[in-house]
């Protein structure tokens, strides 16, 4: 009696289990199928269909496409397919997607610009009437309306920051120095904005700010080493515009770039600018 007893608690532990895991999968494929129909309802077409695709992929935890060309992919696609293979989709999902969604939008935005620069010359080289440029308005405006994609990640960075930093700094006490700002930053900031606090913090007390995270949490996706330190730019980009933002919150004018020798280390340059 024993040994049946045993054994149906064996039988009870993996239906339970099982039941755990299947009741999981339903839940991230109605919530898949959800986000498909936002998707599909939005006017602005924002996200390409394979990119939706994707994006549904990363929730199930299943892959439907096809198997792809893993040397054909850019260093973004692959943080989607590392983050759906570590099935980490809870962490990953609410910044690392949206993260690499953003730049691969404002990439393909340069493009279209880039394409409508080369367009617009071709008219503007064979139009001989300047009533006739009237009617490419349009296509002026997409063609000079805004900066790289480098400039709008930037920007779009630079307002998080500020925004997050009035949130996490109401309740800390009067900031009387650039240093505790600063230390603020690597400490409560970093904490909130990057889930974590800075590995080492330096400086040669003239203005000058060097911050060091090891494991930066928009490359932790990518593989450790010098393999993707070319696409690691546009991935701290963001970063470098929400600490810039941050400190302008605390009343300090800054320029902040961003180096990467060795993946997943990031070290953020800060240069703060003489008050006059």
């Amino acid at each position: 009696m024993e040994v049946d007893g045993q054994d149906m608690g064996i039988d009870k532990a993996v239906v339970k289990k099982t039941q755990i895991k299947l009741k999981m999968m339903t839940i991230r494929i109605v919530f898949a199928g959800m986000l498909c129909k936002i998707l599909r309802r939005t006017d602005r077409q924002i996200f390409a269909p394979d990119h939706r695709m994707r994006h549904v992929e990363c929730i199930i935890g299943i892959q439907y496409l096809p198997k792809r060309n893993w040397a054909t992919l850019n260093a973004y696609d692959r943080r989607f397919l590392c983050c759906r293979s570590k099935m980490n989709v809870q962490a990953a999902f609410p910044f690392d997607l949206l993260h690499a969604e953003i730049i691969n939008y404002t990439k393909e935005s340069e493009e279209r610009r880039n394409a409508a620069k080369l367009e617009w010359k071709q008219v503007a080289d064979t139009c001989t009437d300047l009533a006739d440029l009237d009617k490419y308005d349009s296509l002026v405006q997409l063609a000079f309306a805004h900066n790289s994609y480098i400039t709008q990640l930037e920007s779009m960075g630079y307002r998080v920051g500020y925004v997050m930093a009035e949130r996490v700094s109401k309740d800390a006490p009067r900031l009387l120095t650039e240093l505790e700002v600063v230390k603020f930053i690597c400490k409560e900031f970093w904490s909130a904005m990057f889930g974590k606090q800075v590995d080492n913090l330096r400086t040669n007390h003239q203005g000058v700010y060097v911050v060091q995270d090891n494991k930066f949490c928009t490359l932790r996706s990518l593989a450790e080493g010098q393999q993707f330190v070319r696409e690691a730019g546009a991935l701290v980009t963001f970063p470098c515009g929400a600490v810039r933002g941050a400190l302008a919150n605390l009343n300090v004018n800054a320029e902040v770039t961003a180096t990467v020798e060795t993946l997943p280390a990031v070290k953020f340059n800060i240069q703060i600018a003489q008050r006059t």
